[in-house]
């Protein structure tokens, strides 16, 4: 490999306290095949940072932790981590990141990998406590599963699927009873069943017990426990067929059979916190039904099954505000476990609350 490296009209200034490196006007250009290798120092990008086919920025930290920040998105090429590395700005890149000696926290900001990541394992490897996500873009035939940019997802699909978006993320979601792994992944542009392969970390369970996670998706704001149709605890996968209406899929600690959450209260202001009658374990019970009856006994709402879909509608002309949503206040429920067995009951009362008057 060439060491070359092209400086186009660049100013930089070395701060001798904390060691960085600024980019203030002009850019820095890396020609093709070309090498950039930082060593203990950070960089501030104010104006552009470019690297050309097959170019490498290598950061090589040994002491505290580097920082790749600026008011510009650096677009690499390549990029190898070696130490510790934070993202503090958005970062493209149209290549690999390696990490076979390093860590890189993405805190706030997005990743966009054009290529894979090579070296990931337990103890080198990328995550944040933060909102960062790696994004990334790809093309799917059918029959053929990939892990597309080694990201920890395996996808296999049925027919051709064009600009599928796939973003993973690296902090716990909540499903009303508790926390899920550190890690989670958002799917967008899959038109049809897939089936995939779940991985991840050891370091990512967030103290739940390996044996009982199972898979969940998001749908429609709530999480719904999708089961699994193969779990492996040695190879830390986990495969199932996805539905599309899926947002987000994650591993939580399955709740125990015959045990249901029925919630307090709901608040369906289209704000996506708590906007649907959730409630937790309903999957244990296909043959459910659930009815809700205002303080005069009136049946407001009735489902036969009930799958977690109600927001605060009401269904049979009761008085209601505007967009035919029942009115603040306390409301009963009967949620029969199995319709065909009478004595299967839960019941009590919950309270719907809104901006509305």
């Amino acid at each position: 490999m060439k060491y070359l490296l092209l400086f186009l009209t660049g100013i930089f200034l070395i701060n001798s306290y904390g060691q960085q490196m600024i980019i203030e006007t002009g850019g820095i250009y890396l020609g093709k095949n070309s090498v950039l290798n930082i060593h203990n120092m950070s960089i501030k990008n104010n104006s552009e940072l470019t690297g050309l086919d097959s170019s490498v920025v290598a950061f090589y930290v040994s002491q505290t932790e580097a920082v790749l920040t600026g008011t510009t998105k650096s677009k690499l090429y390549h990029l190898s981590v070696n130490g510790s590395l934070k993202l503090d700005a958005e970062l493209d890149l149209k290549g690999d990141i390696t990490v076979t000696d390093g860590n890189l926290d993405i805190s706030d900001y997005n990743l966009n990998l054009n290529g894979k990541i090579i070296g990931e394992s337990e103890e080198n490897r990328i995550y944040t406590n933060s909102i960062g996500e790696i994004i990334k873009l790809i093309q799917l035939q059918p029959d053929q599963a990939i892990n597309p940019g080694n990201i920890g997802l395996e996808l296999k699909v049925y027919n051709d699927v064009y600009g599928v978006e796939i973003r993973r993320g690296h902090f716990p979601q909540f499903n009303g009873t508790g926390e899920s792994i550190n890690r989670y992944y958002s799917i967008s542009g899959l038109d049809e069943l897939a089936r995939i392969d779940f991985n991840y970390f050891d370091a990512e369970l967030n103290n739940l017990n390996e044996s009982h996670v199972t898979l969940w998706g998001e749908q429609q704001g709530h999480w719904i426990n999708l089961g699994s149709s193969l779990f492996s605890i040695e190879e830390n996968y986990h495969i199932q067929e996805l539905k599309n209406a899926t947002n987000k899929i994650t591993l939580f600690e399955n709740i125990q059979e015959n045990i249901i959450t029925i919630p307090s209260g709901i608040s369906p202001n289209n704000d996506g916190v708590n906007d649907y009658f959730v409630i937790i374990g309903i999957e244990n019970y296909p043959n459910n039904k659930l009815i809700i009856l205002n303080r005069w006994g009136d049946i407001v709402f009735e489902a036969d099954p009930y799958n977690n879909d109600w927001d605060g509608t009401s269904k049979s002309g009761i008085i209601q505000n505007e967009g035919n949503r029942l009115l603040n206040g306390t409301y009963f429920y009967f949620f029969y476990k199995d319709k065909s067995k009478k004595d299967d009951l839960e019941k009590g009362f919950f309270e719907i609350k809104t901006n509305a008057n």
